[in-house]
């Protein structure tokens, strides 16, 4: 979060009077646990689900070759 996105908020949040104070402060933690809850969903799901030595592994497959798929001939298409 840049600096001054976050003093944007300071300044708006220190102009409400202390009951609207608390309900901003209310809000913010209640995101925060929600945002806790949620599970991932798309690649950042898999995020640290293949090890660095598989990723190596395939990258050098990859750099051999593998991407060539052999064998599609007998299929008719």
């Amino acid at each position: 979060m840049s600096a001054n996105f976050e003093e944007q908020i300071r300044t708006e949040v220190l102009a409400l009077g202390p009951s609207a104070q608390q309900r901003v402060l209310e809000f913010v933690r209640s995101v925060r646990k929600s945002d806790a809850r949620k599970p991932q969903t798309g690649l950042a799901s898999l995020a640290g689900a293949i090890s660095q030595t598989d990723i190596v592994a395939m990258q050098a497959a990859i750099e051999q070759g593998c991407e060539q798929v052999k064998g599609l001939e007998r299929l008719h298409w």
